[in-house]
């Protein structure tokens, strides 16, 4: 699958450690400006970063946390200012399959609230936000978040990752993750340059739902023709159909259904909003939560 993009040290929080490390040459102070972001990230669709910079007499330290899209986090640190510079990193790697408990709990509260949103704006007849297809998962989380506080807030939208990936796949493959025996209700899809036949068989209708990307929010439970595990390889044709919501191009969103036995060319993932601190241990802050492991290079 093309994203979320490849990693040279198994997570792209490892590898952001690795650029930590003092071995490692780094050509501008870039740690010095007042957003201390890496310059190789700085702008990037694919974190979130969160920042402060501190100080002690002449001596300042610089610190960041980045969330990426694999879900990986990375906490850094430079301190400066006497004539040396110091380094430290810490990540989490990419976090592990939830169980089934915990995914359908998760459906029963962030799922809900999302598929509540995307039903209530698809009944405004108004586009959501700047009226891309995006906004309408990432306004949904925020209102999750709204309901339920900082400490249970959920994963925002990090680019195209939305929470906890469920399925992915491209004709004739795919995979299930985690222990839920189904796609829910406030599930988001993710298409990417996806053709897929609609209509009555031999008509030869199709739809093209990404250019590249585009985003959807699922409204109806699908439940797969055959049993599924964690790991297991699923044909998309054995997940069968999904009804979701989703917006195009300033629109106002509308509900759709697209056969996954239809689906001709391109890729898609499947995402279960989830609680941040339940999942990945820690908010979006530059401390790191006591108790929580986190790795060195």
């Amino acid at each position: 699958m093309s994203f979320p993009p490849p990693a040279a040290n198994g997570s792209a929080a490892a590898d952001l450690a690795a650029f930590m490390d003092p071995s490692w040459p780094w050509d501008t102070e870039w740690y010095a400006s007042d957003s201390p972001i890496p310059p190789h990230l700085d702008g990037s669709p694919d974190v979130r970063f969160s920042g402060s910079v501190g100080y002690s007499g002449r001596v300042k330290t610089a610190r960041g946390v980045i969330l990426f899209s694999d879900l990986s986090m990375c906490w850094y640190s430079v301190t400066y200012g006497t004539g040396s510079v110091s380094r430290r990193a810490r990540f989490r790697p990419c976090p592990e399959p939830m169980s089934a408990p915990a995914l359908r709990r998760a459906a029963e509260t962030h799922g809900a609230a999302v598929a509540a949103f995307a039903e209530r704006a698809a009944a405004s007849g108004r586009p959501v936000a700047r009226g891309e297809c995006w906004d309408v998962a990432h306004e949904a989380l925020l209102h999750s978040a709204s309901l339920f506080g900082p400490r249970d807030a959920p994963v925002l939208s990090t680019s195209r990752a939305h929470g906890h990936l469920l399925f992915c796949g491209k004709p004739g493959v795919g995979r299930w993750r985690g222990g839920d025996d189904r796609l829910r209700a406030g599930d988001i899809v993710e298409w990417r340059s996806v053709r897929i036949g609609v209509g009555m068989p031999g008509y030869g209708a199709f739809a093209l739902l990404g250019d590249p990307d585009h985003t959807a929010v699922l409204v109806k439970d699908a439940v797969p023709r055959c049993a599924v595990a964690d790991g297991q390889n699923v044909k998309p044709a054995d997940v069968g159909l999904l009804t979701v919501i989703e917006q195009t191009a300033g629109r106002a969103p509308k509900r759709d259904s697209y056969d996954l036995a239809k689906l001709q060319q391109g890729e898609f993932w499947v995402y279960r909003p989830v609680g941040m601190v339940e999942y990945l241990g820690s908010t979006l802050s530059v401390d790191i939560p006591s108790g929580l492991e986190t790795f060195a290079v």
